[in-house]
């Protein structure tokens, strides 16, 4: 009698599991793609067609299905999307697609969670409501605190959806004034919020009651004061300037960007948070 030949991740295919990791490591780590693959393996007497090359993303979308499950269990999550072109060759051209990242990572808050980050490939938006973000929507088991006004579609019986939006983007669009010179206001803007992030370093790993009693204390007057600035800032500028765009941003969501101070230490906690995740 011959034992049977070891299962092989494509049926009757002469790819082992070495082969496939060394095509993912190369492409995603290396950045090295799929046709320059194949034409190194080819100057190697192997010959590989793309279309075998990208057998691997079916072969692990069952890791990814259980991936989003454990993070769609979680009380919190961190949301982002990049947008970039992608490849129409039907049409000779290329569309713009959107990569979504889904991250969890609670360790500098003291939480015992494993941090754990998916992503979703989606066509580009139709409406106001993304569709990863649909599907994180209908199975997402805490209260969601998030930055993306189409979320906030939920059935009635569902728990209202609470809008927080993010500081790093705020602040990122200050950067890109003040990184041309001259710009005093968006200077200013970036040490008031500054003053922010280093109150956030400093309780950094603590219960989230004592978080939200700094947060009351010290950074609950440090926004009043920000607020009160940028509107005496934005009535000193010309309405079709970038700062004052950047400006009535700010201020159209201010109540979303202050969420985060004066909400309780459990709902702290328990939240969908839609947010860059470096």
């Amino acid at each position: 009698m011959q034992a049977g030949a070891p299962a092989r991740l494509i049926e009757a295919g002469i790819p082992t599991e070495t082969l496939v990791a060394h095509v993912l490591v190369s492409r995603y780590a290396d950045h090295c793609p799929l046709y320059q693959q194949a034409q190194i393996c080819s100057r190697q007497g192997v010959d590989l067609d793309r279309s075998t090359l990208g057998r691997a993303a079916a072969l692990l979308a069952p890791l990814q299905t259980r991936l989003f499950e454990l993070l769609k269990a979680s009380p919190k999550l961190f949301a982002d999307e990049t947008r970039g072109p992608v490849l129409d060759p039907g049409r000779k051209r290329v569309k713009l697609g959107q990569l979504w990242a889904y991250a969890r990572d609670d360790r500098p808050l003291g939480f015992g969670d494993p941090p754990a980050l998916v992503y979703c490939y989606a066509r580009p938006r139709i409406g106001a409501c993304p569709k990863p973000s649909r599907r994180v929507q209908r199975h997402f088991a805490g209260p969601p605190l998030c930055g993306l006004q189409g979320l906030c579609k939920r059935s009635a019986a569902s728990e209202p959806i609470i809008l927080s939006f993010c500081w790093t983007h705020l602040q990122r669009r200050f950067c890109e004034i003040a990184v041309g010179g001259n710009a005093p206001l968006a200077e200013e803007a970036l040490i008031q919020i500054a003053a922010l992030y280093n109150i956030e370093e400093a309780i950094r790993g603590q219960s989230a009651e004592a978080r939200c009693r700094v947060r009351q204390a010290k950074s609950r007057p440090l926004l009043d004061k920000f607020k009160s600035w940028l509107e005496k800032s934005l009535s000193l500028l010309s309405g079709r300037s970038k700062m004052a765009k950047t400006i009535r941003d700010a201020l159209h969501h201010w109540e979303g960007r202050e969420r985060r101070t004066h909400r309780d230490g459990h709902q702290h906690r328990r939240a969908f948070h839609p947010a860059p995740c470096s």
